[in-house]
Order: C-alpha cells, then sequence, then structure tokens
C-alpha cells in the first residue's frame, strides 16, 4: 500500500490599488512550474503558470477605453547556459481589467530530458516599456517516479459536450478541465483548495491519502485523515478539494 501526504503551503499575494501610478523598477514575475512524467518516453511534461499583473501595465488612450498590451518571452536554457528554446507572443486586455485588479494567466507547457535548466521569463509593457521577468529553477525527473508534482488551483470541472477545448486559462486533463494558477489565492467567498496529481504505479495499488497545510514556518495548520485511493495499474490521476475557510492570513 502506497501513502502519500499532500502538502500545501499558503501564500498571499497582495497587488497595488489600481489607481495608483505604475512602479518604474523592474518587477518580479509569479511563475509556478508543475512537473508530470512520460514514463513511455523517459521525459519531464511542464506545465507553467504565469500571471500578467494588469495593474502595472499602461493603458493606452484610445477611443474605445483603451488597452493594455503586452511582449511575453520565454527562454529555456540547460545547466550549463544554452539556450534550448526561445519563443515570444504579444498578448493584449481591456485597460478596464487594470482598474478592477484583474490579472491575465500564460500557460507554457514543454517536454524536458532529465536534467537541471532555467525557465527564464519576461513581460514588457508596450507602451512604457516596463519589464517584469521571472528566473526559475527546474529539475527534470532523472527517473521514474511514483507521483507528479502537486497541482493546485482554485477550480476543477468535469468536462461537459460543449467543452471542445479548455476555456482560456484551463487546461485539459482526460475529461477534467483545471484551471490555471500561478498562486492560489484563498478568500471569504472562495475557501476551497484543489488539488490533482498524477500516479505512475505499474500496478493497481491502494493508497492512503492525507493533506497537510503548513504556514510558513512549518507549522501545521491544516491536517486531514487519511483516506483511502484507488491507483489503477499503469497509472491514473488523483484529485480532490480540501476547504480551507477560517485560515488565518499569512
Amino acid at each position: 500500500m502506497a501513502t502519500f501526504r499532500l502538502l500545501i503551503i499558503t501564500g498571499l499575494c497582495v497587488l497595488s490599488p489600481a489607481w495608483l501610478p505604475a512602479p518604474k523598477t523592474q518587477q518580479s514575475l509569479t511563475v509556478t512550474a508543475v512537473r508530470f512524467y512520460r514514463p513511455q518516453l523517459g521525459q519531464t511534461q511542464i506545465k507553467a503558470f504565469v500571471e500578467i499583473p494588469y495593474a502595472v501595465l499602461t493603458p493606452t488612450r484610445d477611443g474605445g477605453g483603451g488597452r493594455l498590451t503586452y511582449q511575453v518571452t520565454v527562454s529555456i536554457k540547460d545547466s550549463t547556459g544554452l539556450e534550448l528554446v526561445q519563443n515570444a507572443w504579444s498578448g493584449h486586455a481591456t485597460a478596464a481589467a487594470r482598474q478592477s485588479g484583474a490579472s491575465g494567466m500564460e500557460i507554457l507547457d514543454f517536454a524536458l530530458a532529465p536534467g537541471l535548466y532555467r525557465l527564464e521569463v519576461a513581460v514588457v509593457d508596450s507602451l512604457s516599456g516596463r519589464r517584469l521577468t521571472s528566473d526559475l529553477p527546474l529539475e527534470a525527473f532523472r527517473g521514474r517516479t511514483d507521483v507528479s508534482d502537486l497541482l493546485l488551483t482554485p477550480q476543477i470541472r468535469t468536462a461537459q459536450a460543449q467543452d471542445t477545448v479548455p476555456m482560456p486559462g484551463e487546461i485539459r486533463k482526460g475529461n477534467l478541465l483545471i484551471a490555471g494558477a500561478a498562486e492560489l489565492i484563498l478568500t471569504p467567498l472562495r475557501s476551497k483548495a484543489h488539488y490533482l496529481l498524477e500516479t505512475y504505479n505499474s500496478e493497481a495499488e491502494t493508497a492512503q491519502l492525507t493533506v497537510v497545510v503548513q504556514d510558513s514556518s512549518k507549522k501545521v495548520i491544516v491536517s486531514t485523515p487519511a483516506s483511502s485511493a484507488k491507483l489503477p495499474a499503469g497509472g491514473g490521476v488523483l484529485t480532490g478539494t480540501v476547504d480551507l475557510a477560517g485560515l488565518p492570513a499569512g
């Protein structure tokens, strides 16, 4: 029998009020990467979530209420600094998104051979030239692993007949549609944390699954009783939800 202990470390992200002038200095992007293993290829599949904070972008002044436009550049380098992949594209949103404090989501999907890598992401505001960056180290699995990384999300839903493609900001795994999140923000009105992880066992097993929430000092805030989960031969997907209403800020 396998035993899985899911560890959720809570975090809180605060954006500056939309009416404040956007800062002039370079800022960091919030980027999270989740690794999934592909045994048949011996590769690690990476899903990376990049949060685009509209509040720090400068709107254009046009008759339609203004727009936010930006350029995204992504670079993947190996442990020697050799650039393996570079890609760039443009993004945009309405200026109203800035005033509401909303943010955008760019989802990256790529495969890596075993080894160490670095993911570099830059977002440049088209109007002001302001640059936001992230430099994220990655380690592709060096061999067969039992489980993927833990993916945290504000929503997992079952695909319906009309869901021929994922909605913007979603990824699909089988019949599940998962909302991408670079950082899971809990609020009184959205207190549930949804999670997903893949298993890669070669034979059918039963697992004991426990969810543990720690604060930044490693103090356990929430710990759920162990529950049994069936793991099909060849691997599968485990999902669940934990309601964290009342969790202290921090």
